[in-house]
């Protein structure tokens, strides 16, 4: 499968295709990005005692999200 990279900003996530995602502030906001997988996402970010805020972990999270997609 191939990932797409990512550039993480303080208040935005942007693709390598350059469309920006705006982050909002809190981890039930993050956690509505994920749409119909969100309950999936949020169990794996608390399994993994994952922490939204940070940008090494944002990171995980995404690319758990996007091996859902297949």
């Amino acid at each position: 499968m191939s990932l797409p990279n990512f550039v993480i900003n303080p208040n935005a996530l942007v693709p390598e295709n350059g469309r920006s995602y705006t982050l909002p502030d809190t981890k039930s906001g993050k956690s509505n990005l994920f749409g119909a997988n969100k309950e999936i996402v949020m169990k794996y970010v608390d399994d993994n005692d994952l922490d939204v805020d940070k940008d090494e972990d944002l990171l995980k999270i995404v690319i758990y999200y996007h091996s859902l997609e297949k």
